[in-house]
């Protein structure tokens, strides 16, 4: 369920509860879960000491790594989209504002070193803008922001392209999404 705060023209997109509390289970859990293989194996006063010392010098590297790639992404409330809806709409991202009638693709994607995933946002000048969103939106979520502020004001080549790119049927089974005729 996607978490929108709107403001006159402005949307503020925001996590899903559900999916912070997951992300935070996930790697606030692995990280003390090693902690205490860790510490545990350290005290040898078990068979199985040297078994919880390779799990935990093997995973908490791991976890210890993911944790400080999602680190922002754990901060509940935080707002990781904001868009401007109407027909001089526009994306807020770090670099600058992203207007949807230049915008060519835009996409969910994610980055396969760190596993953060990230709106990617191409522009006719050839620009690539990227908005972490931490894997807190769901993919069905992502689709239904796009069609419902950005399609309508794309460009006709930009139109194009997401029509070849979104699956409206999944959209439909999924969510009962229709897009409107226009």
């Amino acid at each position: 369920m996607l978490n929108e705060r709107h403001k006159e023209q402005q949307v503020q997109i925001k996590g899903s509860k559900f999916y912070y509390v997951i992300l935070q289970l996930f790697i606030v859990g692995g990280l003390v879960g090693t902690t205490i293989c860790l510490k545990e194996g350290l005290k040898f006063d078990s068979l199985y000491s040297l078994w919880y010392l390779y799990g935990g010098f093997s995973l908490f590297p791991i976890f210890l790594y993911l944790f400080f790639c999602f680190l922002p992404g754990l901060i509940p409330g935080r707002t990781l989209v904001t868009l401007i809806k109407g027909r001089d709409g526009f994306f807020e991202t770090k670099k600058g504002r992203v207007p949807f009638t230049s915008t060519k693709e835009v996409k969910l994607l994610q980055n396969r070193l760190t596993l953060v995933e990230r709106i990617v946002i191409k522009t006719f000048e050839g620009r690539t803008y990227k908005i972490p969103v931490y894997g807190i939106i769901q993919d069905y979520n992502f689709c239904l922001l796009i069609e419902q502020y950005v399609y309508p004001y794309m460009s006709p080549e930009g139109k194009q392209w997401w029509d070849g790119w979104v699956n409206l049927k999944w959209m439909k089974e999924v969510g009962k999404y229709e897009r409107p005729a226009s």
